[in-house]
């Protein structure tokens, strides 16, 4: 009660860190842990629950939703991966 304003924030000292310079190389590491093959199989066996899901109960939306997923998902992957993009 020394009739000093309260601060807005808090400000930062010498012994915090900015853990926002660690996330970029982080997140890159994480992202070639995930090679290409780990993402097909990912991938292939997605478009293989979309479409037993679609088998076991079929309805239009989900044909067409399986349908969108190999479209826009699995082929183009594949059609990459086989060196044809």
């Amino acid at each position: 009660m020394n009739g000093a304003p309260t601060p807005l924030r808090q400000e930062r000292t010498v012994e915090e860190r900015d853990f926002g310079v660690f996330t970029a190389p982080i997140l890159t590491l994480a992202l070639q842990a995930l090679e290409e093959r780990v993402l097909l199989w990912l991938v292939t066996l997605g478009a293989g629950a979309v479409w037993t899901v679609t088998i076991l109960h079929p309805e239009v939306y989900r044909i067409v939703a399986a349908s969108l997923y190999s479209g826009t998902v699995l082929w183009p992957f594949l059609y990459r991966r086989r060196g044809g993009g």
